[in-house]
């Protein structure tokens, strides 16, 4: 329970965040499919709390917020740019800003005194390789993302550009040999609209 309000508190927190740079709801859109997606995966493994990863979703692109709060017309400029010439977001923030929303992320959550295991799935979720304590967790994380956008739920302004798949962070997720991709979708389809529907209205 303490994850759902958690998850709750911080949607209601950042909730009215005018639209001038990103749809807000578009985002959280995003980050409710990272949610349920994430969660699915860890569920597979039997040494990983699934729950924990709920979180972890709607946490992940929480950077993204504090750019779009604190750098708006920056912001907006990167967002307008990166769909011009369409690349990963976090490389565009990076060649302009001199760091990402990843970066940003991981350094909000660890000044809330969250756990090293949201710090790092945050901060790495990009690039889940450098992760020193959670690689696992954060590949889950990370491919969570990739079907997120793939699967057209909601937007946290990332382009439409193909991801390059990472063969070893999908590697170390180790998903069962029965469990196919198609399955998955259907199953994050199913629980999506419930979802979003109860966190957009309760929060």
């Amino acid at each position: 329970m303490s994850d759902l309000i958690l998850s709750t508190v911080v949607l209601d927190k950042f909730k009215s965040i005018p639209d001038s740079v990103i749809n807000m709801e578009s985002f959280w859109q995003h980050s409710i499919a990272c949610c349920l997606i994430a969660r699915e995966l860890a569920s597979y493994n039997e040494n990983l709390e699934p729950e924990k990863f709920f979180v972890a979703g709607m946490l992940h692109d929480i950077g993204q917020i504090i750019l779009c709060t604190k750098l708006p017309e920056l912001t907006l400029k990167i967002l307008l740019d990166n769909h011009t010439e369409p690349k990963p977001l976090h490389i565009t923030e990076f060649h302009e800003l001199g760091f990402d929303h990843t970066e940003l992320g991981g350094k909000l959550l660890k000044k809330w005194n969250l756990s090293e295991f949201h710090v790092e799935t945050t901060a790495f979720h990009h690039n889940p390789n450098l992760a020193p304590n959670y690689s696992l967790e954060t590949s889950i994380l990370y491919f969570a993302d990739i079907l997120a956008n793939t699967m057209k739920l909601g937007s946290s302004g990332e382009s439409t550009v193909p991801p390059i798949i990472d063969e070893e962070a999908w590697e170390r997720i180790q998903l069962p040999d029965q469990i196919r991709l198609s399955d998955l979708k259907e199953k994050i389809y199913e629980a999506y609209n419930e979802t979003v529907s109860l966190f957009l209205q309760v929060a």
